[in-house]
């Protein structure tokens, strides 16, 4: 195993990241991992890398659901014999193990079965329009595995706006749909209505739709910042006056999860203001109210959560219902080069950095003083 970590660590460039989205999918039941739609256009450019990345994810113990076309096996059997072999290889000789099975009404039973004799599933369809009438029976297919993730294999790499073909990499649909289908050429404009219906239409909260390059598949699975296009429907942004309505187990363990570090024991005993939340605990703002405006005492989001946006979603909620914000980072945190992209002003120290937005300048020294000497609120003791 340590062979195949240390490959998937080479792939995605960073360690931490890969780890944490590794525990995250072999903690959930294997078959809601994702269901992948591999067009014929994929198998003829690809197929070599494509393989590859199943042959990693299957000895990483995870077996994506592939729904591939009969004009893609056939593709395989003519030009890759070599793969098309693995198809029909059951002893695993071949580093992979697959299981083809016809597409039909009832695919549940049959996936379940293949993942639970460790063997990778691939839907295949019969049809002449494959493209057309994927979506659905994707759609299908997540609905019966109640699956976390679709993934569309996309020589494009992402849904790229029609002005400089540069790659969007989040649309949250309940915010950003109207502008995005604007900029988009029409080709973009049909997955991103077909990936809205599919999202709309999953009972799964935590649902998700990526389109990415099949050169780039890990990095997309396997690290926060991703590599192509993320669809969700939308974080449930909630804006609460007190603490006392709150969980604060869960904030408190969102805390201390987000930062690495152990919570001061008092800390969620103090008066806060505000307290922007993520409905389902994933990420918060903490808000302290000074006479001079306020004060972002944390700014928290969960590991996962941090690919998915969320951070984003609970800054915008924060910037329209507060003016003046002023906050402190460690000049270590990874953040901080986002924060000098949001704030109007900072000031740098041995072990802080001071932002700020709104702030008038005559209160910038004051508050400089009291967040460079307030008391920290975290034990240094990385969990």
């Amino acid at each position: 195993m340590k062979d195949i970590l240390l490959k998937l660590f080479e792939i995605t460039g960073n360690v931490s990241d890969s780890l944490v989205f590794l525990k995250n999918f072999k903690s959930k039941s294997p078959e809601k991992f994702a269901v992948v739609r591999v067009g014929t256009d994929v198998i003829s450019e690809y197929a070599e890398h494509l393989f590859y990345d199943l042959k990693l994810l299957y000895q990483l113990e995870l077996y994506p659901v592939l729904l591939m076309d009969e004009k893609s096996i056939e593709y395989l059997k003519i030009f890759y014999n070599n793969l098309y072999k693995i198809l029909h290889d059951q002893t695993g000789s071949l580093g992979l193990k697959i299981n083809i099975i016809p597409f039909s009404s009832h695919n549940r039973e049959r996936i379940l079965r293949s993942i639970e004799e460790f063997k990778i599933p691939i839907l295949v369809v019969s049809t002449k329009n494959y493209l057309s009438e994927a979506f659905p029976l994707l759609q299908q297919v997540i609905t019966e595995l109640d699956s976390n993730k679709l993934i569309l294999l996309e020589s494009s790499g992402g849904l790229r706006k029609s002005s400089d073909k540069s790659i969007i990499n989040i649309i949250n649909l309940s915010n950003d749909y109207e502008n995005v289908i604007q900029i988009i050429d029409p080709i973009s404009q049909e997955l991103l209505n077909s990936s809205k219906e599919i999202v709309l239409a999953t009972k799964n909260s935590f649902f998700s739709v990526a389109i990415t390059s099949p050169l780039l598949l890990f990095k997309e699975l396997f690290t926060v910042k991703g590599s192509g296009t993320l669809i969700k429907r939308g974080s449930k942004i909630e804006f609460i006056a007190s603490i006392k309505n709150l969980d604060k187990y869960r904030l408190h363990k969102l805390l201390e999860s987000s930062f690495k570090k152990k919570l001061n024991p008092d800390f969620l005993e103090e008066e806060f203001k505000y307290i922007i939340l993520e409905a389902n605990y994933r990420g918060a703002a903490i808000i302290q109210d000074f006479s001079f405006g306020y004060l972002l005492s944390k700014f928290a989001v969960d590991e996962i959560a941090r690919g998915e946006g969320i951070g984003r979603d609970i800054w915008e909620v924060m910037r329209e219902k507060l003016k003046t914000i002023f906050w402190r980072a460690k000049p270590s945190n990874p953040i901080n080069k986002w924060y000098m992209k949001e704030c109007q002003g900072c000031f740098k120290f041995q072990n802080w950095n001071i932002y700020w937005i709104g702030l008038e300048p005559n209160k910038i020294l004051e508050i400089t003083e009291y967040l460079t000497t307030h008391p920290e609120d975290f034990i240094e003791t990385i969990l």
